[in-house]
């Protein structure tokens, strides 16, 4: 009788390779290994909401490149898949994150390897938050730097910023100076007559005409509408974030978005870090009401400081106007784009970008 010789497993594949859905697995697993801190349940459904999610709302596969050995996946790098508002046009882009490397393959040019693959994929790509080291990997594949993404404060609750800080005698008058630039603010904002706040609703056909008035009066900007909204702060998995529309009467003013971080070690205070006001720049009582309305619901939900990461110049000047101050920045918004894209034109123009905290993965849990 003839032997039946058992089947012999396809051998998974190695080296540079696109991203499967079995090799989902072997990435959690690097990411833990890497970053043990993690909650381990919350890796793999952000994993699959950043890139698998992402990419499915736009109509796209998943953005993401994958290194892989013997032992399994050892380096990946990954792009939110987003539209993105160039002048006249709407194109398909990724915003450039998780960029990660084991250990014993740095050293190999793996990480380049895998960037310079995606740019080759995707050679429109953005860029927020990424370490000093990698922004020189990315200047060397040909990355412009647009601008910083400015950065602002509000202490709402001034004596409770001030707790630890400077020489005891002095907090008490510092506080006052806090105290009465907010009031200062507030004044300037205006009362909120006829104007009311929604929380929480759901985002749908107005916000899409939200977004439309907002596209009409910024050049470029990552697309915000109600399918953005509803994937960004509906379906985040490990992120409650707070939000509320502005209206006034059946008018949808803006919506604006923060997520609360609880005191820490680094900072003994609550803090709401905005990641959106979607307001059109072009509107300016729009502008007073959200940037007014935010301070008002954060004070309500017990916030001691509002930190708002934005760059658009008219909002700006408003939160500037309503009492915040300008700290320095702590992220660099980069762009890849060949030689004729229409991105090019815009990379010399920091002030025709719309940007927020709201863009890349900065707003992330851990």
């Amino acid at each position: 009788m003839d032997s039946v010789s058992e089947p012999t497993a396809t051998p998974r594949p190695r080296g540079l390779i696109g991203y499967a859905p079995e090799l989902i697995d072997e990435i959690v697993a690097l990411q833990y290994e890497m970053f043990p801190q993690r909650e381990w349940g919350l890796i793999e459904p952000r994993w699959r909401w950043m890139f698998e999610e992402s990419a499915r709302r736009v109509g796209v596969a998943p953005m993401v490149w994958v290194y892989r050995a013997s032992s399994g996946v050892v380096a990946h790098h990954g792009a939110i898949a987003v539209r993105c508002k160039v002048g006249d046009q709407t194109l398909t882009t990724g915003w450039f994150v998780e960029t990660m490397v084991h250990e014993k393959y740095r050293g190999r040019a793996v990480g380049p390897m895998l960037v310079k693959k995606a740019l080759e994929d995707v050679p429109f790509n953005l860029s927020l938050g990424q370490t000093t080291q990698m922004r020189e990997m990315q200047f060397a594949l040909g990355w412009v730097e647009v601008a910083p993404l400015p950065l602002a404060a509000l202490a709402v609750r001034g004596a409770r910023v001030l707790t630890g800080k400077g020489h005891p005698a002095t907090r008490p008058l510092a506080s006052l100076v806090l105290d009465a630039r907010r009031r200062l603010g507030m004044l300037r904002g205006g009362t909120l007559r006829g104007v009311d706040v929604v929380r929480d609703g759901a985002f749908g056909a107005e916000h899409d005409a939200l977004w439309e008035r907002v596209a009409a009066a910024v050049p470029v900007a990552v697309v915000r509408d109600a399918s953005f909204l509803t994937w960004k702060y509906r379906s985040q998995p490990g992120q409650r974030s707070v939000t509320f529309d502005v209206r006034q009467g059946a008018r949808l003013l803006g919506t604006v978005a923060y997520v609360v971080r609880e005191p820490d070690s680094a900072y003994r205070y609550r803090r709401a870090v905005v990641t959106d006001i979607l307001v059109p720049p072009s509107e300016p009582a729009s502008v007073r009401a959200c940037v007014r309305a935010l301070h008002d619901v954060a004070r309500e939900d017990g916030v001691d400081l509002v930190s708002v990461g934005l760059r658009q110049p008219v909002i700006e000047a408003e939160l500037r106007r309503q009492g915040y101050l300008t700290r320095p920045p702590q992220r660099v918004f980069l762009v890849a784009g060949p030689e004729g894209h229409p991105v090019r034109q815009w990379l010399d123009a920091p002030d025709a970008w719309f940007l927020s905290t709201s863009d890349s993965d900065i707003d992330r849990p851990w």
